[in-house]
């Protein structure tokens, strides 16, 4: 039962998608009960028999596709900033062990699960480096800043 309360990356995931469709329809449904669709003809027909015009359908789409679009790029950049910070410490370890100067250590208390201990297992790397004068990939490649 303690692992279904961890805070995983894929409840983070999963959470943020399903907040998403929840209030993409909900912005969907004002946005179009906000335009009067008026049928061609005259007077109101019954709201039962009454047809949704494609106009009203590209607008309901058209406001879920923005929403869902909006989270998923907000999950996508949650998820490559712990890559990336875990790419610009791999790159610290290695200029350090080129340079012989110390390492800091990232974070293990932050963040999902999955990343508190990748942290883990890369602050116990380095402090089990060697001295190891071997150039790394990343002084190969050259810097991308």
């Amino acid at each position: 039962m303690k692992h279904w309360w961890t805070d995983a990356l894929s409840k983070r995931l999963f959470l943020l998608m399903w907040v998403a469709l929840v209030v993409s329809h909900l912005c969907a449904i004002y946005a179009v009960h906000q335009v009067r669709w008026a049928p061609p003809g005259a007077g109101e027909p019954d709201s039962h028999t009454r047809a949704i015009p494609a106009s009203a359908l590209w607008l309901d789409h058209g406001v879920r596709f923005v929403v869902v679009g909006i989270a998923a790029g907000f999950g996508a950049r949650r998820l490559s900033g712990s890559m990336r910070t875990l790419a610009d410490a791999s790159d610290g370890l290695c200029r350090a062990i080129a340079g012989r100067q110390p390492i800091s250590q990232l974070d293990e208390a932050g963040d999902t699960l999955e990343v508190r201990g990748t942290a883990q297992v890369f602050n116990t790397m380095c402090s089990l480096r060697t001295r190891s004068s071997r150039p790394c990939l990343a002084d190969e490649r050259g810097s991308e800043g």
